[in-house]
């Protein structure tokens, strides 16, 4: 596999992590409804990152095994095999992320944060989707706020630069 592809697939990778949370609003886009549960803050935040390290290790094994099924890709070619990727692999774990994470519920007065994080991750899993061929050139969108939501909230492995 080329250079170039490797680097873009990391580079779709961080950008949707780093694009997938935290604006200042509490819409979550029309998504699911986030409901409250009984965990403190502290399990959720604990739960929610086992999550995406759960998630972050299974993308790397598709990463090697992409790596290893394209092997002598041509520059030319790496654009539609990250598209490829990003459409067949990590749009769908990505979401299959957002949705355990909304399953476990909100704690006790934290739904607002938790369906802004949810709502601005989903966005990130559009861009990525949207947006696949380009995330390599730095053309897709990530913000900053995004990682400082997450961060204030508490997570140390989702939608944080720590976790990319």
């Amino acid at each position: 596999m080329s250079k170039r592809l490797i680097a873009l697939i990391f580079g779709a990778l961080a950008v949707g992590l780093i694009a997938g949370c935290g604006s200042s609003g509490s819409d979550n886009g029309g998504g699911a409804e986030i409901s409250t549960n009984s965990l403190t803050k502290a399990e959720f935040i604990k739960q929610a990152d086992a999550i995406c390290l759960k998630r972050g290790k299974q993308l790397f094994g598709e990463l090697i095994a992409l790596n290893n099924e394209n092997k002598g890709v041509t520059d030319s070619e790496a654009g539609k095999v990250l598209d490829e990727f990003a459409k067949t692999t990590v749009v769908p774990g990505f979401q299959s992320e957002a949705d355990e994470i909304a399953a476990l519920g909100a704690p006790e007065g934290e739904v607002d944060d938790v369906e802004a994080m949810l709502s601005d991750f989903e966005e990130g899993i559009k861009e990525v989707d949207d947006h696949a061929s380009k995330i390599g050139n730095h053309d897709a969108p990530a913000t900053k706020e995004a990682n400082k939501l997450a961060e204030e909230f508490g997570l140390k492995v989702c939608f944080t630069r720590a976790g990319t």
